[in-house]
């Protein structure tokens, strides 16, 4: 069995100022045929855990073709994921291969393109009409329901932090070798919840609302499923800085009978819907937080008793992700509340 392997893996915030250019890709993971296969082995990424699935088999060849990671930052620079798409899309090493995996993060923006990878895979059901196609994916992506139409499976990270990136590769390979041994006809079913998720209460290492919907997802899998049947369901919770119109939670399900997978993916999102108010955390306003003046014993300075107020975000991205009603970045508010009371000669 031979299968076509590729990377396009960037999260994409499109509030920054900082444009992905291919230079954060060079300098981090670009490469392709032998020197991925040099790069990736032995390493818990995607790649790695396709390589260490294969070795397993003993019976898989694996074609590496462009593989392209960036760090996270702003949208990729056009010109760069167009040669991306088009290396992979018309790669000749691909021809003949039996099935294709694709490693994917799902938030990927480009300066033009808003939704590169599904521009990505639209180009590769092009060419290969009827190749199986499977994908895994971050458990931020923001997935456009043209993307899931054109899979034959579909995995996802289930941990954050993501410490199963090797894992969510392996996943989506077993249900690949499975369709083409099998000669079985899955499809993936996308449904979303009309919401997106927080990072807050989003850690599944620990007790939370993503821990109890991942173990959900997965019971609810196994209880739905038949003899012998492709099902699989996973859940993501989208990302919030991407400002796309594929932007929102949900979960793919990787089905064989589509009733069962339909019934199942109903279950996930709308068990989804039932937790999502468990990600926001209990804030307490600025009033509350400064009325304790906790700077008071200079323990939380190491050059004064006063205050000291930090706003990443208003020096990162091109304008305030959110406004107060009365028009002023909420970034600021402590900040005011403190120029407000005089406290400890605060000052901008």
């Amino acid at each position: 069995m031979r299968i076509g392997v590729a990377r396009l893996w960037h999260e994409a915030n499109s509030f920054s100022v900082c444009e992905t250019t291919l230079e954060q890709f060079q300098v981090r993971e670009w490469c392709r045929g032998d020197a991925a296969v040099d790069l990736y082995r032995g390493t818990a990424t995607e790649a790695g855990g396709a390589l260490a699935w294969a070795e397993r088999r003993g019976d898989v060849e694996l074609v590496f073709s462009r593989c392209a990671s960036a760090a996270p930052a702003g949208p990729v620079d056009q010109t760069v994921l167009d040669r991306i798409t088009r290396e992979i899309a018309e790669d000749p090493a691909l021809e003949g291969v039996d099935g294709l995996y694709l490693s994917l993060h799902g938030a990927c923006i480009g300066t033009v393109d808003p939704d590169p990878e599904t521009t990505l895979v639209t180009a590769l059901r092009a060419r290969f009409p009827d190749l199986p196609i499977a994908a895994s994916f971050d458990m931020h992506a923001c997935i456009a329901e043209a993307l899931a139409d054109r899979l034959d499976a579909a995995t996802v990270y289930r941990t954050y932090p993501h410490v199963d990136m090797a894992e969510a590769a392996i996943a989506a390979l077993d249900m690949l070798a499975a369709i083409i041994e099998g000669k079985r006809k899955t499809r993936v079913l996308l449904r979303v919840i009309d919401k997106i998720l927080p990072s807050f209460n989003m850690r599944t290492d620990c007790l939370g609302p993503m821990r109890d919907i991942e173990t959900e997802a997965v019971a609810a899998a196994s209880r739905d499923a038949g003899e012998a049947s492709i099902l699989a369901a996973y859940p993501y919770a989208s990302f919030a800085y991407a400002d796309v119109l594929q932007a929102n939670a949900g979960v793919l399900v990787t089905c064989e009978d589509a009733a069962r997978g339909a019934a199942l993916a109903d279950h996930v999102a709308d068990y989804m819907r039932l937790n999502q108010t468990r990600f926001q955390p209990d804030l307490a306003t600025a009033d509350a937080v400064l009325a304790g003046r906790p700077w008071a014993d200079g323990s939380r300075s190491r050059s004064s008793s006063r205050p000291t107020i930090r706003c990443p975000a208003a020096s990162a991205t091109r304008r305030p992700v959110r406004r107060r009603p009365d028009g002023r970045p909420a970034g600021w508010q402590c900040l005011r509340v403190l120029l407000r009371s005089g406290d400890g000669g605060a000052g901008p």
